[in-house]
């Protein structure tokens, strides 16, 4: 495992120390997020002597809401005797830890260990923040408070899927849940098929009509993606692709059923069987490994070389006539997805060349030079 820096909250866990992690107030432990280096090595090394889809340690990071907000749904019956839902509250600030998973079991876990006042995010904390604090993937300039989430790699994806139609045969998705995720993986791209999966039905399943499938599913996967690559593959499918976004909080805590309600859902989550691992479609091999990887967390503030690029991408992704292409038939391509991917790339070589010191600067790369005379 990596020992680099992690933040402040986060414990050292090595494998003879696994026993002194920290465990915050919710349950979960929190671990030092392992290297990208570290989780990119070949299946076939991760899945040695581990449970089934399990590899090196990844992480998930976990947020609890500091002044209590609820992040899940609360149904109730009033005084008269009226059932009432009670909607997610909006947090405010967050206090951030890292809970180590390495296979969907563990991944399970933790989402089940989520109390009322917890969810997750895709991103993580960047190094150095002090907590509570907002999720704010950019510096906020009314406030002045910093950009706080930052984007990561992961081994497993969760898949949002909401109200999606059951056709042919119909059946109760909350009295059948295996039936029901084993239908909505049918209905995702072919490299999900026979996939083993973790399903969870949402806070909502049960109330109301049951004509239609809301769930969650997670995958593990035989390489990391970065929030932007799951997008980017995942866009045009029947997934919702907002979670991919680092500081995008995920509802994942179970509902809170009170007052005279019962829970109309007998089993909420489970586990279907099947291989191991998801090989991410939609990408060549070459071009994954020319994506962007946030290996380093310190925040950038981008000089007038690389404001100049960002800029000129900005621009790109804001003018639909320079940016809409026809793609081949059968290809979806998300365009936006694809500028933010080489923004942040730019972002992180710029970095990498003043942490190399001036020197490296003349040396930078033709690409991003033509860049900036595109924009000069």
């Amino acid at each position: 495992m990596s020992n680099q820096k992690t933040i402040p909250l986060v414990a050292a866990l090595e494998p003879a120390k696994s026993r002194e992690a920290l465990v915050d107030g919710s349950g979960v432990i929190s671990a030092p997020v392992p290297s990208v280096r570290d989780r990119n090595r070949r299946t076939a090394e991760l899945n040695i002597g581990r449970s089934v889809g399990a590899g090196l340690p990844d992480f998930i990071t976990v947020a609890r809401a500091a002044d209590r907000k609820l992040m899940t749904k609360v149904f109730f019956v009033d005084p008269d005797g009226r059932e009432q839902t009670r909607s997610y509250d909006k947090g405010y600030l967050f206090n951030f830890s890292t809970a180590t998973v390495a296979c969907l079991d563990d991944l399970a876990r933790v989402l089940d260990g989520l109390d009322k006042h917890s969810c997750v995010i895709y991103g993580r904390l960047i190094e150095g923040t002090s907590m509570p604090c907002r999720r704010l993937l950019n510096a906020d300039a009314k406030t002045g408070d910093p950009a706080t989430i930052e984007d990561a790699t992961h081994s497993w994806v969760l898949l949002d899927i909401d109200k999606l139609a059951i056709e042919g045969d119909e059946f109760d998705p909350v009295a059948e849940p295996e039936r029901a995720a084993e239908y909505t993986r049918s209905k995702l791209p072919s490299e999900f098929h026979g996939a083993r999966c973790l399903w969870r039905l949402t806070s909502s399943a049960g109330v109301g009509r049951r004509d239609s499938i809301s769930m969650r599913l997670g995958f593990w996967l035989d390489r990391p993606l970065t929030g932007a690559e799951a997008r980017a593959w995942l866009t045009g499918t029947i997934a919702d692709c907002a979670i991919y976004t680092p500081n995008q909080v995920i509802y994942a805590a179970k509902p809170v059923f009170t007052g005279g309600r019962a829970d109309p859902v007998p089993k909420r989550s489970g586990i279907a069987e099947g291989r191991a691992t998801v090989a991410p479609g939609g990408f060549s091999a070459a071009v994954l490994d020319r994506m962007p990887r946030p290996e380093g967390r310190a925040t950038v503030n981008a000089g007038s070389f690389t404001a100049a690029v960002v800029k000129f991408l900005e621009r790109l992704e804001s003018n639909s006539k320079l940016v809409r292409r026809e793609a081949p038939e059968g290809v979806v391509f998300d365009t936006e997805a694809a500028v933010a991917v080489g923004r942040d790339w730019i972002r992180a070589h710029a970095r990498q060349r003043r942490m190399a010191g001036p020197a490296a600067d003349p040396d930078r790369s033709p690409r991003i030079q033509a860049c900036c005379e595109i924009e000069g």
